[in-house]
């Protein structure tokens, strides 16, 4: 997958070695869904949810909309 930014794929890509599941990692800032195709930004208060962005937060492009 190819994303706007290196800051971009960095977190889209983000491993955590201490928290299999990224919802649990506050360092885990971006999801992407591969369902839909859009990105969003994790809230982290104990659940799996994110936000929905309209464009990335580093370098201003505009993001795919959600194919769903």
């Amino acid at each position: 997958m190819v994303h706007c930014c290196l800051a971009m794929a960095a977190q889209v890509e983000f491993a955590c070695d201490r928290h299999p599941e990224l919802a649990d990692c506050p360092d885990s800032l971006i999801k992407r869904s591969t369902t839909f195709g859009e990105y969003g930004i994790r809230v982290h208060d104990g659940g799996s949810s994110w936000v929905t962005i309209a464009y990335c937060p580093w370098c201003g492009t505009k993001l795919p909309q959600s194919v769903g």
